[in-house]
């Protein structure tokens, strides 16, 4: 057995050994999903990166990065904007819900201060991206762990990864991923850095790299059109995001999920650049024709040894998004409809239940459809443009308390559809989605608000009403209780 494959195991090895190791603390819902509302800034930081940071940011940006330069990184840039954002924005609304109502998803909070269709419409956005995202990563695994083992047939390394990230979901939990996270993001951090350098250097350093490359390939504006995109719809979707929105469920208290999602926005933005410069250095060491595995490829061509590196970072940014993203898939299942709609009166235990047999199960189907989905770097991007109309309307609904759940229901789904859409039917016309989505989102969010009649709606007095109460109890230092509604 080769030295890669003796480190990838017991890589993997040591994940595993923290998720068995927390899971006799996994003994509830809250304990399960939301980390028991105990994540200090130590575990948001590296849970936040390694949930964001996955195919799309790595492979997908160094394939951008030798395709059209440094102006590969807008789709990351967007992501740290967007978690400053909602930091910045909207952190308090999810902190208020999560410790006022329960809510344990995002759905539960749109649910609360909208209405239920809105929950499932967000919900069902989420459901299906994130199924998405974790049906992309076993094969993925597999393209990089199969040859390290010498085994030919990848559909079987791909179905063994499949159930590894399914074991690491429910055994680990919300907390569970946070501390494994804090291994993958080291990896993936300290890896793709060291691969840069050496690329840029094999090259000839930054002056060669400057010189040789076409002007466009170094500007940000190349593209501009999809990069603002690009850039724009990631940073709107993320005020929609269920990973930012379970940190602020989970935190101790909402000054420390601010302050871990902005710490985290902070080291996720030089991040951006890491991949595309080393696509970009790929541009002049490379054949033509390297783009797809450009990654790999430009790390191989400096030597066998950051090529195993470049493998781990791969490998640590797919075990942190595979988990992840199963996780944010059960938890929908979980409270908007196990316990929303078919079992209104499951006990925890029954939740609990449910929801590890949901991650076997949704784990397994979609390892399943993996096996032949394309790449997820279109597909992420798509998604977030997609969840930016629905990020949109809660941001103007908080500030603009005549927004109704009628307003806010219709400019979703006709905004979202449309991106969905405009997106499925590959751009039309070279416009990405987000232009056209958001335009018409706005225009029936406007027009149907204007129209309302009452000058502030239910669900933005009943959010007041709690935010109050929140704020009293944090003021006379008590810990946050239910809403009296929901006391009973």
């Amino acid at each position: 057995m080769n030295i890669s494959a003796m480190i990838m195991l017991a890589y993997m090895a040591l994940t595993l050994g923290i998720g068995f190791y927390l899971t006799k603390s996994n003994n509830s819902v809250v304990s399960f999903l939301v980390a028991k509302r105990g994540l200090t800034v130590v575990l948001i930081i590296p849970l936040l990166f390694g949930e964001l940071i996955g195919g799309s940011s790595t492979v997908g940006a160094a394939t951008e990065g030798y395709n059209y330069g440094i102006a590969a990184s807008a789709m990351t840039i967007g992501v740290a904007l967007g978690c400053a954002l909602f930091a910045l924005t909207v952190c308090k609304f999810y902190a208020v819900m999560g410790r006022k109502i329960g809510a344990m998803s995002i759905s539960e909070a749109y649910g609360r201060f909208f209405d239920r269709r809105a929950s499932l419409v967000i919900g069902t956005i989420q459901i299906a991206v994130f199924m998405i995202v974790f049906a992309l990563q076993p094969m993925a695994a597999a393209n990089i762990i199969a040859p390290m083992f010498s085994i030919e047939n990848k559909e079987l390394v791909a179905w063994v990864m499949g159930i590894l990230f399914i074991v690491l979901t429910v055994t680990g939990g919300l907390k569970g991923l946070a501390w494994m996270n804090s291994i993958h993001s080291t990896v993936m951090y300290v890896g793709m850095t060291v691969v840069m350098i050496v690329a840029i250097h094999h090259i000839g350093g930054v002056g060669v790299l400057l010189e040789s490359l076409p002007e466009a390939h170094l500007s940000m504006t190349t593209n501009l059109s999809v990069g603002i995109a690009a850039c724009l719809g990631t940073m709107m979707s993320y005020i929609a995001s269920p990973t930012n929105a379970n940190i602020s469920y989970g935190a101790i208290n909402q000054k420390t999920a601010r302050k871990g999602i902005l710490l985290s926005a902070l080291i996720l933005f030089p991040f951006a650049f890491i991949p595309p410069l080393v696509g970009m250095a790929g541009r002049i060491a490379l054949a033509e024709g390297s783009a797809r595995n450009a990654l790999f490829l430009m790390a191989n061509e400096v030597g066998p040894v950051f090529g195993g590196i470049a493998s781990m970072a791969i490998i640590a940014a797919i075990f942190s998004t595979a988990p992840a993203a199963l996780m944010i898939v059960i938890t929908c299942l979980t409270r908007d409809y196990f316990r929303g709609v078919f079992a209104k009166n499951a006990t925890d235990q029954q939740e609990l239940f449910f929801s590890k047999a949901a991650a076997i199960v949704i784990g397994l189907i979609c390892t399943y459809f993996g096996l032949n989905i394309g790449s997820i770097l279109s597909a992420a991007s798509g998604a977030f443009q997609i969840r930016s109309v629905a990020g949109l309307v809660l941001l103007i609904a908080l500030h603009w308390k005549r927004v109704n759940q009628d307003s806010a229901f219709w400019a979703m789904v006709t905004g979202g559809g449309l991106a969905a859409i405009w997106h499925f039917a590959g751009s039309p016309y070279g416009l990405p989605p987000l232009y056209p989505s958001l335009v018409l989102g706005l225009v029936v969010l406007v027009v149907m608000t204007i129209m309302n009649k009452e000058p502030v709606s239910e669900g933005y007095k009943l959010f007041k009403q709690m935010e109050r109460e929140y704020d009293e109890e944090l003021a006379a230092g008590i810990e946050p209780t239910l809403h009296k509604e929901l006391q009973h």
